[in-house]
């Protein structure tokens, strides 16, 4: 099996690559998210929202 990256994956890879830094004094009651899994739905709704014009 290929893993490829969807267009939502590259697209996410895109911004997280381009968003700042953390911030220094990150609370440390913050929890870190490390994966996240959408349904279908949810994936379309973010894809929609995230397109490039």
């Amino acid at each position: 099996m290929q893993n490829t990256r969807s267009r939502v994956e590259a697209t996410m890879a895109r911004m997280l690559a381009t968003s700042p830094p953390p911030v220094a004094h990150a609370s440390a009651a913050s929890a870190r998210v490390d994966l996240v899994y959408l349904t279908e739905d949810d994936q379309r709704r973010l894809d929609e929202t995230i397109r490039e014009p």
